[in-house]
C-alpha cells in the first residue's frame, strides 16, 4: 500500500511539471531590439511593434540584438501581420514536443502497462478459481499473495483479498480467510454473505449475528445468508438456555422465528412461560416453586384442552429430585406412552441434518429435533426409573431375568430415538456385568467399550475383563504349566504319573515337554500327609475349572457332562477327605484322652503306686 502511494504522488507530480513547462512554453513574448522598439511574439507565430504607453502582456522580455555578419539592422516590416520567427518558435516548439512526449510516455507506462502487468497476475488467479479445480487451489492462494504485495490500485488491491479470502475458505483455512476479509472494502451483499458464512463456521455466532443484524437488509433479500443467521441465533439462544439466561435465549429464538427458518429447531419449552419459570425453579433447586409452577402450566392445560404432558412430566420429575428412593416407573410410562402416541408422525420421519450441512461442518452430523430430543430424554429417565426399583428388592433376592428384559427393551427405545447416545449401551453392560450374567459377560464390556462414555470405573472394568478373557483364552500353555507340576510331584504315586504321561504322548506338544520332567521310581516316592491331599485336590478342582470355563461353552453335550462330574467328584472326595481328617483327628483325641483318664486315674489311687505309698 505504501509503494501505491508513492506511485500516485510521482504521477501527480509528473503531471504538474508538464502543464507549466506546456504554459511557459506556449505564452506570448516580447523582445526589444537595438534601436530600443519592441516586438511582441505571439504564440501562433505572428509579431508586431509594440506602441509607446501599450500595456503588453506579462511575458518574459529578451533582447535582440543584430547577427554581426549582417550590415545594417534591418527593421521588422510595417505590416500588421507581420513575418513568422521561424527559427525561436521552431526551437521551442521541438524541445517541447520532445518533453510532452518523454512526460507521456512515462505516464503511459505507470499508469496503463505496469497496472497491466499486476493485474495479469489476478487474471491468472481468476482462470484457476473459475475452473474450479480444488489441487490448483493452493497455486492460485500464492500468486493472489503476490499480486495483492505488487501495488495494484485499491481497488484491485480488494478484489484481490476477496479472491485469496474465497480460495482459503475452500482449502479449510476458515480463520485465515476471515482476516483476508477483513481488508476488502465496502458492503456488498457477496461481502456481507461471505463474512457471515465464515463467522458460522468459525462458530463465532454472536460476531455472526451482529453482521446479519447491521445488514438486515442484505440478509432478507437472501435465503441462504437468512439460514446461516437462524443458525447463529439458535446457537445462542441454546447456549442462553443451557446457562439459565431465559430472557436471552427467548430474544434469539424470537429472531429465528422472525427469520422462518429452521422453526423446528426452536424449543416447544420456550413458549410455555409457567413451563420454564418451573424448569428454573427445578435447576436452583427450590422444588415446592417448581411444583407450583408445573401444577399450573397443567391446569392452564386443561382449560385449554391442549396437551399438559410437559407439566406431568415436570411433577413427576419434581417427586424425582426430593425423593431419595423413587416409584415413579408407572406413572411415568404411561406419560411416555402418551408422549410416543403423540410423536408418532414426528418419529416416522428420519432425523434431519441441518439445511446449511456442507457449509458449516455438520455435514456428518444429525441435529434431533425438540421432539425426539424430549422422547429420547424421557425413554432415559424409564429405564433408570425401572433400575431404581431394584433398590426395593430384597438383599441377595437376584434379578430376575425378566427385570433385564424390561431394562433392554426400553434402553433399545432409547437407541431407536438417537441411534448415536451411547449410554443405553454403557447402563446394560454395566448390568450385564455386575449381576454376573455369564453369558453376557463379553458382550458387557464390548458394550462398555462401544457406548463411547468415558468413566475411569468402566474402563478399568474393561481393560481387566480384557485381560481376563486373554487369560482364560490362553488354556493349553496354562494346563502344560500345571501337567508339569503334577508329574513331577513326588508325593504322587509314580504308577497314576506314568499312565498320564503314557496316556498323552500321541500329543506332539506333549511329547515336546515332557523331556523336561522326570517321573521318577516308585521308591522316590514322598509319603504325603492327609492335609497335603486335600490341598492338591482343592488347588487342582480350582485351577482346572478355570482353565475348562471357556473352551467347555463350545463343546458338546457328553464332554460338559464329563467334566461335570468328574470336578463334582473330586469336590465331593475333598470334602469326605477334609471330614474323614476331622473325625481322625477326634477319635485320635478322644482315645489318647481317655487312655490318659484311664492309666493316669489308676496312679492316683489309694495304696497303689508312688502316690499312695507316699501317703
Amino acid at each position: 500500500m505504501l509503494r501505491k502511494q508513492r506511485l500516485d504522488m510521482r504521477c501527480a507530480a509528473y503531471v504538474l511539471m508538464l502543464l507549466v513547462v506546456v504554459s511557459v512554453c506556449w505564452a506570448d513574448q516580447v523582445v526589444v531590439t537595438e534601436d530600443g522598439r519592441k516586438v511582441l511574439l505571439r504564440d501562433g507565430g505572428t509579431w508586431k511593434y509594440l506602441k509607446e504607453g501599450t500595456q503588453s502582456p506579462p511575458a518574459p522580455v529578451e533582447k535582440f540584438a543584430k547577427k554581426p555578419a549582417e550590415p545594417a539592422a534591418t527593421a521588422p516590416p510595417q505590416t500588421a501581420g507581420g513575418e513568422k520567427g521561424v527559427l525561436p518558435m521552431t526551437v521551442v516548439l521541438i524541445v517541447s514536443l520532445v518533453f510532452l512526449a518523454v512526460i507521456g510516455a512515462i505516464l503511459f507506462y505507470f499508469l496503463s502497462i505496469q497496472p497491466a502487468k499486476k493485474r495479469k497476475l489476478l487474471g491468472e488467479a481468476f482462470e484457476i478459481i473459475e475452473r474450479n479445480h480444488e489441487p490448483e487451489f493452493p497455486r492460485a492462494e500464492e500468486i493472489l499473495q503476490r499480486a495483492i504485495v505488487s501495488g495494484l490500485k485499491a481497488g484491485d488491491v480488494s478484489e484481490a483479498y476477496f479472491a485469496l479470502a474465497y480460495v482459503r475458505a475452500r482449502l479449510k483455512k476458515t480463520k485465515e480467510a476471515a482476516v483476508d476479509l477483513d481488508n476488502v472494502r465496502g458492503d456488498e451483499p457477496e461481502t456481507v454473505y461471505f463474512r457471515l458464512w465464515l463467522k458460522v463456521n468459525l462458530e463465532e455466532y454472536k460476531e455472526a449475528y451482529e453482521i446479519a443484524v447491521k445488514h438486515d437488509g442484505v440478509v432478507e433479500r437472501m435465503p441462504e445468508a437468512k439460514k446461516l443467521a437462524s443458525i447463529a441465533c439458535l446457537h445462542l439462544g441454546r447456549d442462553h438456555w443451557r446457562a439459565r439466561e431465559i430472557e436471552a435465549a427467548v430474544h434469539y429464538f424470537d429472531q429465528v422465528r422472525k427469520l422462518g427458518v429452521h422453526l423446528d429447531q426452536v424449543p416447544k419449552a420456550i413458549s410455555s412461560h409457567q413451563v420454564t419459570l418451573g424448569i428454573l425453579a427445578l435447576f436452583d433447586k427450590h422444588y415446592d416453586e417448581a411444583e407450583e409452577n408445573f401444577q399450573s402450566a397443567l391446569e392452564q392445560a386443561k382449560k385449554e384442552k391442549s396437551s399438559g404432558l410437559m407439566a406431568e412430566l415436570g411433577l413427576l420429575l419434581c417427586e424425582w429430585r426430593k425423593t431419595d428412593y423413587p416409584d415413579v416407573d408407572d406413572r411415568l410410562a404411561g406419560i411416555v406412552a402418551s408422549m410416543e402416541k403423540e410423536m408418532a408422525a414426528e418419529l416416522s420421519q428420519p432425523a434431519k441434518a441441518p439445511a446449511s450441512g456442507k457449509e458449516t461442518g455438520e455435514s456428518e452430523r444429525t441435529l434431533l429435533s425438540e421432539e425426539r430430543l424430549l422422547l429420547r430424554n424421557a425413554f432415559l429417565w424409564l429405564a433408570v426409573s425401572r433400575i431404581f426399583l431394584w433398590l426395593r428388592r430384597k438383599e441377595k433376592s437376584g434379578l430376575p431375568d425378566r427385570e433385564r428384559e424390561i431394562l433392554r427393551e426400553r434402553l433399545e427405545k432409547v437407541s431407536s430415538v438417537d441411534p448415536r447416545m451411547g449410554d443405553p449401551l454403557f447402563l446394560m453392560g454395566l448390568v450385564d456385568y455386575y449381576f454376573a450374567y455369564e453369558t453376557h459377560r463379553e458382550t458387557a464390556v464390548e458394550s462398555l467399550e462401544k457406548s463411547g462414555v468415558k468413566v475411569p470405573e468402566a474402563e478399568i472394568i474393561a481393560k481387566r475383563e480384557k485381560k481376563l478373557i486373554e487369560y482364560q483364552r490362553d488354556t493349553v500353555r496354562r494346563f502344560i504349566v500345571l501337567l508339569k507340576k503334577y508329574l513331577g510331584d513326588r508325593a504322587i504315586p509314580a504308577r497314576l504319573r506314568k499312565e498320564v504321561s503314557d496316556q498323552l504322548q500321541r500329543f506332539s506338544k506333549f511329547r515336546s515337554m515332557a523331556e523336561e520332567v522326570s517321573i521318577g521310581e516308585e521308591d522316590d516316592e514322598v509319603v504325603a500327609t492327609l492335609k497335603d491331599i486335600q490341598a492338591r485336590g482343592e488347588i487342582l478342582h480350582k485351577r482346572i475349572t478355570g482353565i475348562m470355563k471357556t473352551k467347555l461353552k463350545d463343546a458338546g453335550a457328553d464332554v460338559v457332562a464329563r467334566y461335570s462330574d468328574l470336578m463334582a467328584e473330586i469336590n465331593k472326595t475333598t470334602r469326605t477327605l477334609a471330614d474323614s481328617a476331622r473325625r481322625l483327628e477326634t477319635t485320635e483325641q478322644q482315645i489318647m484322652l481317655s487312655t490318659g483318664e484311664f492309666l493316669l486315674g489308676e496312679e492316683e489311687k489309694p495304696g497303689t503306686g508312688e502316690s499312695g505309698g507316699g501317703r
